[in-house]
């Protein structure tokens, strides 16, 4: 009996020891959990206080936020749940938001815990499409990281004056988004405990006099009783019924959500007749736009002159596009469809394209300043088209006509608007054309596919200039001497550097290419898609005199057929090739593109 009393003393203060290790444990996690709290409770304050400055701010300067510099914040390693709380702001290639960072000194704000800018991303940052205010580092508390207001955070916000959500009795609204929105939005009503009341008290939303639903009480803390109101989809009044003690009657308070905008802006567009001709003189074409909001009121509108994929349109618009003044859009009289896209303030957008089924394009809308090579195969005489000619007429100078070589029936080489090239002798000489700055722009279509160099026009010959195919992707070379131990491109790397497209390209497909060179800086586009390098190397001449070909390689006049210099020879069609004195602007590129697109059918 003595050992069985002793073992049972062992038992019991086993048992009174695992007792004190918990409670000493659960004190020490409550105790971390309340800091933990105290923290959060800091930090939503805080950024509730900012959203309330920024959005008073904005209300009292006629929209302007008040911010400086812009920020670029890519979210692509946060978690699934992180990134939900930047579901409403437009994305640039699905990863990268574009927010700005708030002035402080503007919302005469000093006393920060948060975004003192002790890190690059120790910043408040604001959204202009959306309004909500963002923490760019993230605050962590509980396994989560914070960003934003969300609704967990609502629940922990000191209320204060200053956050303009106090009403008389203490009851306290706070709504998720009080700028306009397309979304459902959160609200949250604190009622004090101290309010006395007959049965329960009654929170309901409405509109007008139909009750939409009654709120039940989701919980009481910290001296308040909660009631949670999740996914309110419409404008509507949140009504609290509630009795005071040693007051007579029933009370009423009422918060009116007012922001919910779902309906998209009207657009209408017309072009206005009389307005287009064939005068030369004449090149403008005038769309009037009418666009309205009857509710949140329109952000933007803007148009591009060229087809925007609906798909793409609102990321595209955010930061591209014209602006339409004046509900007027002028474009120039080659423009073949113009995009407009008007989205309102909630972020309701409305997307619609007008056909300009009276274009006229001819060879005299191309960039003529500095053009001196220019060779149409509408107009392959200068005055019109033939099928039997074999000389190509340069319509920039009576200098530079293109000879045909090897065409024994230059009547089916010629179609009504190129010239074919076979692959194997076809080509056109040019003559001597050295430039250490220039734009070369061609029209081609490829018949084949093929790893092999092909060369569309140049003068390459170690050294020089010009567009040609490699490995099926479409590009430019320069002849910009290579520095000792610089890494490779593909072909004649000691005296070339290249800019490819970045797709390869599709056989019977017709691409506008445009490259050109500033003495720095490569560009090269393709259907106005860029692509470009910067360089600081001398410009290198072609050596030995060599001239400009059209189909083939440029050694030897293109003459030599030797291994593997007839495997460059170009298989398809030439439709149009320009050559400049200087490197043309991205705008005088995109009218020439413009000009191509219409003339030759470019998809």
């Amino acid at each position: 009996m003595k050992n069985m009393k002793s073992g049972i003393s062992l038992v019991t203060l086993f048992i009174m020891t695992l007792i004190l290790v918990i409670l000493a444990t659960t004190t020490t996690i409550s105790g971390i959990n309340a800091l933990n709290r105290a923290k959060l409770t800091k930090f939503a304050s805080e950024l509730g206080q900012i959203q309330n400055l920024v959005d008073s701010y904005k209300e009292a300067n006629s929209g302007e936020y008040p911010v400086g510099d812009t920020a670029v914040l890519d979210i692509s390693g946060l978690t699934t749940v992180s990134k939900m709380q930047f579901a409403d702001e437009t994305k640039i290639n699905s990863t990268k938001i574009n927010l700005f960072v708030i002035d402080m000194s503007l919302l005469s704000k000093t006393d920060l815990t948060y975004g003192n800018k002790k890190t690059d991303k120790d910043i408040y940052v604001v959204s202009k499409e959306t309004g909500k205010v963002y923490y760019a580092e993230g605050f962590k508390a509980n396994g989560k990281t914070y960003y934003t207001l969300t609704t967990d955070l609502f629940d922990v916000v000191d209320y204060d004056e200053s956050l303009k959500a106090m009403n008389k009795d203490g009851i306290l609204f706070y709504v998720t988004n009080t700028n306009w929105t397309n979304k459902t939005v959160d609200a949250i009503v604190k009622i004090p405990d101290n309010i006395k009341v007959y049965n329960n008290i009654t929170v309901v939303t409405k509109v007008g006099t139909q009750t939409l639903q009654n709120i039940s009480l989701s919980a009481t803390r910290s001296g308040y009783k909660i009631y949670n109101i999740k996914n309110i989809d419409k404008n509507c009044d949140i009504v609290v019924n509630y009795k005071k003690e040693g007051t007579a009657g029933n009370l009423t308070q009422t918060y009116s959500i007012t922001n919910i905008d779902k309906v998209a802006p009207t657009l209408e567009l017309v072009k206005e007749e009389g307005m287009v001709n064939s005068d030369q003189n004449d090149k403008k074409i005038y769309i009037k736009v009418n666009v309205n909001d009857g509710e949140s009121g329109i952000n933007f509108c803007k148009y591009e002159t060229d087809e925007i994929d609906q798909n793409i349109a609102k990321e595209y618009f955010v930061s591209g596009g014209f602006s339409v003044k004046d509900n007027t859009i002028t474009v120039d009289r080659y423009t073949g469809v113009v995009t407009v896209f008007a989205q309102d303030k909630a972020g309701n957008s409305t997307y619609k394209k007008i056909e300009l089924d009276t274009v006229i394009a001819t060879e005299k809308d191309y960039v003529q300043e500095g053009l001196l090579i220019q060779f149409d195969g509408i107009n392959n005489t200068g005055a019109g088209h033939s099928n039997l000619v074999t000389t190509w007429k340069n319509l920039a100078s009576s200098n530079y006509d293109g000879i045909l070589q090897n065409y024994t029936l230059p009547s089916s080489s010629w179609t009504n608007n190129s010239l074919k090239f076979n692959g194997v002798d076809n080509l056109v000489k040019v003559g001597r054309l050295d430039l250490s700055n220039f734009t070369v722009e061609a029209v081609i279509k490829h018949n084949k596919a093929t790893d092999y160099e092909k060369n569309m026009v140049g003068n390459g010959h170690d050294g020089g200039y010009g567009l040609f195919s490699f490995k099926n992707k479409n590009g430019i070379y320069v002849g910009l001497k290579r520095s000792k131990g610089e890494a490779t491109d593909d072909t004649n790397s000691d005296f070339y550097h290249y800019v490819y497209s970045k797709d390869k390209f599709i056989v019977n497909k017709v691409y506008s290419l445009s490259g050109s060179y500033n003495g720095s800086v490569i560009n090269f586009f393709e259907n106005n898609n860029k692509t470009s390098a910067k360089y600081s190397i001398d410009f290198n001449n072609p050596e030995y005199d060599t001239i400009v070909i059209l189909g083939a390689d440029p050694i030897d006049g293109g003459m030599d057929t030797s291994e593997p210099t007839k495997d460059t020879r170009f298989d398809g069609e030439i439709m149009s090739i320009r050559i400049y004195n200087r490197a043309l602007s991205e705008e005088e590129v995109r009218q020439n593109y413009r000009v191509d697109k219409i003339r030759f059918k470019i998809k």
